[in-house]
Parts: C-alpha cells; sequence; structure tokens
C-alpha cells in the first residue's frame, strides 16, 4: 500500500529578541519579520510503496531533519522508529548487545551483520562500551529485527567510515528489497548514495526549494564496481593533492 507524504514549508523559528540579538540585526539590516519568513523547507509531495528507500539531502542547515520529522509524524506512532545519532535508550543498560537483540540468537546475530557488526567480540560487550559508530550500526540492527513499517534515520552514516557507509548501505539496499519496510533517510553526504541506491531522492536546496527525484541514482553493478573505483577516486585523490600543492 502506497503511503503520500507531504513536506510543507516550515519557517525558522526565532528566539525571543534580546538586546545583543537586535545589535547584530541592525548591524547586518535584518528585522524580525524578515527572519520568520524566510522558509527552511520548501513544499514537495512524496509517495512511497513498502520496500522503497527515499533520501533527503541538502547543505547543512538545509532542513533536512524539520522534512524527516514532518514524515515521520505523518505516520502512526507505533508503526514507526525513529533513529538518530544521539539515540539512546534502555538497551544501553544491557548485559550485552546479543542480549538488548532479543529475539533468536541466529537470527539477531544476522540482524547484527546485516548492519556491519559481524564480529562476535561486538555481540558480546555492553552497549556502552561501543563505539559511536558501533553504536548506530546496533541501533540499525534492532531497527531492522523490529515490526515496524516505517523507519527513519537521520544523519544516515554520519559515523562511519567511506568504506563502511557504503557497505551498510548496500546491505540496507537489499534488505528494502526483500522487505516491506519503508525506509526514510537524511543525509549530507553523497558518497554511498549509489550503493544506498534510493528509489526517490529529495534535495533541499538554498531559499526553501524541494527538488524531488524518482530513482536518481541506480546501484553499481558488481562486474564494474572495480572499474567505477579506479575511474573515479583517482579524480577524488588528485582534487586533493592539487589543494594541497597549492600555494593559496
Amino acid at each position: 500500500m502506497e503511503t503520500i507524504f507531504r513536506i510543507r514549508p516550515a519557517e525558522m523559528e526565532l528566539a525571543p529578541i534580546t538586546e545583543r540579538m537586535a545589535e547584530v540585526m541592525r548591524m547586518y539590516g535584518m528585522t524580525a519579520d524578515r527572519l520568520r519568513g524566510r522558509p527552511r523547507v520548501g513544499e514537495c509531495e512524496i509517495t512511497l510503496r513498502p520496500g522503497q528507500i527515499a533520501m533527503i539531502t541538502g547543505f547543512s542547515g538545509s532542513g533536512k531533519t524539520t522534512a524527516l520529522t514532518q514524515m515521520a509524524q505523518q505516520t502512526p506512532a507505533n508503526e514507526r522508529l525513529w533513529l538518530g545519532q544521539e539515540t539512546v535508550d534502555e538497551a544501553s543498560a544491557a548485559a550485552s548487545v546479543i542480549d538488548a537483540m532479543g529475539g533468536e540468537t541466529r537470527e539477531a546475530l544476522g540482524r547484527l551483520a546485516q548492519a556491519g557488526l559481524s564480529d562476535a567480540r561486538i555481540a558480546l560487550q555492553r552497549p556502552a562500551q561501543l563505539s559511536r559508530g558501533q553504536y548506530w550500526r546496533f541501533q540499525l540492527a534492532r531497527a531492522l529485527a523490529s515490526t515496524v513499517r516505517f523507519v527513519f534515520i537521520d544523519e544516515f552514516a554520519a559515523t562511519l567510515d567511506a568504506i563502511n557507509a557504503a557497505t551498510v548501505s548496500h546491505r540496507l539496499r537489499r534488505i528494502a528489497d526483500r522487505g516491506d519496510k519503508v525506509f526514510v533517510v537524511a543525509s549530507g553526504r553523497y558518497d554511498f548514495a549509489c550503493d544506498l541506491s534510493p528509489d526517490v531522492t529529495v534535495e533541499l536546496r538554498h531559499g526553501g526549494e524541494a527538488i524531488v527525484r524518482p530513482r536518481a541514482l541506480t546501484p553499481i553493478a558488481p562486474e564494474r564496481r572495480k572499474e567505477w573505483i579506479r575511474d573515479t577516486w583517482p579524480r577524488f585523490y588528485g582534487l586533493k593533492q592539487e589543494i594541497q600543492n597549492s600555494k593559496f
């Protein structure tokens, strides 16, 4: 069954104006009405079916979290799960990661592996002992094991390096294709986008503009992955070297 999400313009919330705030506004010629009238998120409509992934992208401060929150609020509370970088729950007090996962042991280990935690030593540690990246993947594994229909992930893969981000993205794409969950992720990163291969991409731009692109990114075929890495990464490394050698 399709779900239609509507993202509506959201104006900037302005704190009560203090004397110092007023001083800054006078220096830059700003007014409270002008600031309040600036939309942070543009208006758009997204249609998603079970087994699909939507990715919200944009520069820092473009309103990705705001858009993600609006979409989450349009789903039943008992059918959604929110995964953010600062999410901490009762699982942190569990005796071990595998205990916090619940369910049958082999299935729990499989979910951990799907989230990039295949090391048995991690399953035996306390959740509080995990690094930020490991804890995020642990939360993702619990989300995959849940029965909710909608999973919303803010700052997707923000604590992961490029290789782990690509690995987790590729696995999430395969999980989505085989399941009945809807995944909506928000991230300012693009390096894992082809591995995630979102069904819908929402790009938030300056001035509150929102551009919706269906299936804008396609997965890289396994036989072409080495070729893609060979052709693509040298350009990035070349640019990095050029900057390092610059006299500026």
